[in-house]
């Protein structure tokens, strides 16, 4: 395809203002009118008329965090825009002819449910049949637009699906891409093909022009910065687009009627148009942002681009709808004024830098970059344009470094990964962090993700301001690591202090997937009941049901090198003591420790089966739980990891003493009663421990109810809430009888009148299962269920979340 040797550059035509975060997503409809997605959690429509741009309707409300990706189709001449969020949902939302602000805005109609992560992606066929989305919970799901039910689910990545592109035909073709650096290419559920080439995670997928090339040709781009062309009909990279600096975030098509083409946008602060017949790069425009988060090629040929200062901005090659020459000169203005970090235009020594008088040489491609020094000793960033043939100011240089780069953390993107330290020799505890997040929701994740005291939330916060500074452009973080914790340098198993100075408590952990570290806020598990996610099978509901729940939850988290060292320096510490010596761990005993960490490695890995514990090692860790008080807490933990896959009978009794225990300081017994109460909950991770657990019902809820809570942390609440959930579960599976069920009534009653959210949400979901349950309600009398569900009541009117309410809504309306 012949290409003018010159043609009009875009240039602003109109900025959009009304979003109050981040623009992620756009799509538009036939008729001109532009969606938004952006994470101050809502959607947005724009109208296009002879008047120019306007805002139309805010799709608010329904989602709870943000919302990153919109998506336009119709259905029997139905127009429907799908929203997809941080919450794991994608809502369905019937759109009116007209689209005005003085309108009654639209509300979803339907509400698919299945993801188990934060669902960053949608595309529909271009007939509108289905509807695809990608997840980091490594998943595309391709759903049927006719009756919105889930037609299928995509496996086979690795980590996070960045990336979904439902192509034309009648073949069912998917493409996906992930971070995984993988493309694949799906036919109905069936893999197909994987394209590999990316060196990093792939964030866009387009399909070109049909015009171009032999008309099957796709581009993909991601992390790496590159953008590759591909060939659905040989599956060969035809082409490689190298411009841009930094992460390459979106991508769109520009058909032939518009002049044909390829453009681009970036962490850059970058949109790039490129040449179909060349791949070459035929303008570059920068966005005074800090980073260009979704591009469109609009029905009119215009360009639209969303970034991270919440703005959409269009631009146009048509002379009529240019701006105005002011806004033309601001727009200028604001890109000259931009200070940039170095590591936007690259690292290098302010000595070594030219002169302005550089910028009489003409620069060597679209887009070049290079930083001159003035005068005044300011570096300048200035950018070469080919179709005007002159550099142009686009930035000042700052002397921050890094600040504006992302980072992949378990396949997701965040603006900082910091490095917590905890120990010597011990690999760091990673704290991801967004500068547009809340410090207070980052702190608390990392704090629940590795089973931290919450004590410790506000210098978590501290840590994250006086590292990031947040990423705004101007201002630079430092990089200079900060410890907020004191000296966090030692195992300590529930946080009880193994020296002079107070540490950072480093429950053992595992690395977190991509579904549990959702930003709507930390479940606390990985089958989340609060969507609708995880432990359900995908379906649709206008209002997502939230009971049965009939998933088990656990505590999971090890790290057992810290652990076996805690053991071996508190058996020193025995062993030193002619009081406590015959406590102390023998030589033999020693290397049965050793053997059991071994088998734990194994045991815990994901997906692993493990035999059953040899009675040799399960005799050590009950020595281990006859120790002083305030060195019970590693035998505690071992117990809690051997319950995930082969649980010890005899050691119930040893847990239900140490749980009604108040010897030792207040710290200790916190510690120690938690720690007790996570290996209980661990109990139903088998069917061996589910057995156990049903015989012990009796005494161990018994004893848990009369224990009560007094004395015990939140995260010891939190593991009491889980074994009243777990017991539930059994009672929904029909296998718990009804003087269990009694008993679990009332441990639910005492734990529904606790103000801990996440306590009274777990526990607000046994109730449910238990009212589920016939086999136990019908020996239960009317006057006490109603009782009951005042409890659920009360605990709605202390606890006003959401997801509280929607549960107790549920318990209210007999919708279970």
């Amino acid at each position: 395809m012949a290409e003018p040797a010159s043609r009009a550059q875009f240039k602003l035509s109109t900025t959009l203002a009304g979003h109050g975060a981040d623009v992620r997503a756009l799509v538009a409809s036939p008729q001109s009118i532009l969606f938004s997605s952006s994470r101050d959690a809502t959607a947005r429509s724009w109208v296009h008329s002879s008047k120019g741009w306007e805002e139309g309707f805010t799709f608010t409300g329904q989602h709870d965090g943000f919302v990153n990706s919109v998506e336009f189709f119709t259905q029997d001449a139905q127009p429907y825009l799908a929203t997809a969020g941080q919450d794991k949902l994608i809502h369905i939302w019937p759109l009116p002819a007209t689209h005005s602000s003085s309108s009654s805005p639209p509300t979803p109609t339907h509400t698919l449910i299945g993801h188990e992560g934060n669902v960053c992606t949608l595309h529909a066929s271009k007939d509108s049949q289905v509807l695809v989305s990608g997840s980091w919970d490594k998943t595309a799901k391709v759903w049927s637009t006719s009756d919105f039910q889930l037609a299928y689910t995509l496996k086979g990545h690795d980590q996070a699906v960045w990336a979904v592109l439902a192509l034309e035909g009648g073949e069912q073709l998917v493409l996906t891409g992930a971070a995984d650096n993988l493309i694949k290419l799906w036919r109905g559920s069936k893999e197909e093909r994987t394209f590999k080439g990316h060196s990093q995670a792939v964030r866009a997928l387009a399909k070109l022009d049909s015009s171009v090339g032999d008309g099957s040709l796709f581009a993909s781009a991601g992390n790496d910065g590159s953008i590759r062309l591909w060939s659905l009909a040989t599956g060969d990279a035809v082409h490689v687009l190298n411009g841009h600096d930094s992460f390459v975030y979106s991508l769109s098509p520009i058909p032939a009627s518009a002049g044909g083409g390829l453009v681009s946008g970036g962490e850059d602060r970058t949109m790039r148009v490129w040449r179909a017949a060349d791949g070459e790069c035929e303008q570059t425009i920068v966005v005074p942002a800090v980073s260009v988060w979704t591009v469109l090629c609009l029905p009119d040929g215009d360009i639209a681009c969303g970034a991270s200062d919440g703005l959409i901005r269009i631009f146009t090659r048509d002379a009529s709808r240019l701006a105005s020459a002011a806004e033309l000169k601001s727009f200028e203005e604001q890109v000259s004024k931009t200070t940039l970090n170095p590591s936007q235009v690259g690292d290098v020594k302010k000595s070594d830098l030219p002169g302005p008088e550089a910028l009489a040489a003409d620069g060597k491609k679209e887009g070049q970059v290079i930083m001159v020094k003035t005068a005044s000793g300011t570096v300048e960033a200035h950018q070469w344009s080919s179709a005007t043939r002159s550099w142009t100011k686009v930035g000042e240089v700052v002397d921050a470094v890094g600040s504006t780069r992302k980072q992949l953390h378990n396949g997701e993107e965040y603006d900082y990964v910091f490095d917590v330290d905890i120990g010597e020799g011990l690999p760091p505890l990673k704290l991801p962090y967004n500068v547009n997040q809340n410090p207070y929701e980052a702190a608390q994740n990392f704090l629940y993700r590795y089973e931290l005291p919450i004590s410790y939330i506000d210098q978590v916060v501290k840590h994250i301001e006086a590292n990031s500074g947040g990423v705004a452009l101007g201002t630079g973080a430092s990089n200079e690591y900060v410890d907020p914790y004191t000296g966090a340098s030692r195992y300590t198993g529930g946080g009880v202090p193994t020296g002079p100075r107070p540490t950072v408590q480093t429950q053992p952990r595992s690395n977190p997937s991509p579904a549990s570290t959702a930003y709507a806020g930390f479940t606390g598990f990985n089958a989340d009941p609060y969507t609708g996610g995880g432990g359900r099978s995908a379906g649709v509901s206008a209002t997502p049901k939230l009971l049965p729940h009939k998933s088990f939850l656990n505590f999971t988290q090890a790290n057992l090198a810290p652990l076996r060292a805690k053991v071996g320096q508190l058996n020193e510490q025995l062993a030193a003591d002619p009081s406590t010596s015959s406590l102390s761990l023998t030589s033999e005993e020693i290397s049965l420790l050793d053997s059991l960490v071994a088998y734990l490695v194994i045991a815990t890995s994901p997906g692993a089966k493990a035999p059953p514990l040899g009675e040799a090692e399960g005799n050590v860790v009950q020595k281990l739980l006859q120790w002083p008080v305030s060195q019970q807490f590693p035998g505690l933990d071992l117990i809690r990891l051997i319950t995930l896959s082969s649980p010890l009978p005899e050691s119930i009794p040893s847990l239900l003493e140490i749980a009604q225990s108040t010897s030792g300081t207040p710290k200790e017994v916190e510690t120690n009663t938690m720690l007790a109460f996570r290996a209980l909950s661990n109990l139903f991770t088998s069917k061996s421990g589910q057995t156990l657990a049903v015989e012990e019902a009796v005494e161990i809820v018994d004893t848990l109810k009369r224990r009560g809570m007094v004395g015990i942390n939140k995260n010891g609440k939190v593991a009491l809430a889980t074994i009243a959930l777990n017991y539930s579960v059994v009672a929904v599976q029909k296998s718990l009888g009804g003087g269990e069920g009694s008993l679990l009534f009332e441990f639910v009653a005492e734990l529904l009148r606790d103000g801990d959210a996440e306590v009274v949400y777990r526990s607000l979901i046994a109730l449910g299962n238990l009212l589920l349950s016939p086999q136990i309600t019908e020996d239960i009398p009317a006057a006490a269920l109603q009782r009951y569900k005042t409890l659920a009541k009360d605990a709605a009117k202390r606890v006003p979340e959401a997801r509280v309410k929607a549960v107790v809504a549920e318990i209210e309306k007999g919708r279970l």
